[in-house]
């Protein structure tokens, strides 16, 4: 399912990702540049999160580590897939993705209420 918005870091290296992304997806969706991303915090990060248009079905959150994957395991809670969870613990290189599924609006985003459905990682050598 393609993402209604893009909540993007100001950062080049992420500015570039989702163009590329965008471009070999054929994803369209409203791109919102925010600073708050650049090597935030989890709680920062959920924040931004948290204040996504209520009428955006799929959000994209494209940022940076260690926070984007402290956000996921953050909100991985009851009934995430097994696998997805031992892989995000595994690591999170660059070029990965985290998909989680909520019930609810982006307002009520809290540590635990999101389902991790997968962990991928785009490309192969990826390094932590």
């Amino acid at each position: 399912m393609a993402p209604t918005l893009v909540l993007c870091s100001t950062a080049l290296r992420t500015r570039e990702t989702w163009a590329a992304v965008s471009e070999t997806s054929g994803f369209g969706g409203l791109v919102e540049h925010e600073r708050r991303i650049y090597n935030a915090p989890v709680e920062q990060l959920l924040q931004v999160v948290q204040g996504a248009d209520e009428d955006a079905r799929v959000v994209a959150l494209v940022g940076h580590s260690p926070g984007v994957p402290g956000l996921a395991a953050t909100l991985a809670g009851e009934g995430s897939d097994a696998d997805a969870v031992r892989t995000l613990e595994e690591g999170y290189p660059t070029c990965t993705i985290a998909v989680l599924e909520i019930s609810g609006d982006w307002a009520d985003l809290a540590p635990g209420s999101a389902r991790l459905l997968a962990v991928h990682t785009a490309r192969d050598g990826a390094e932590a």
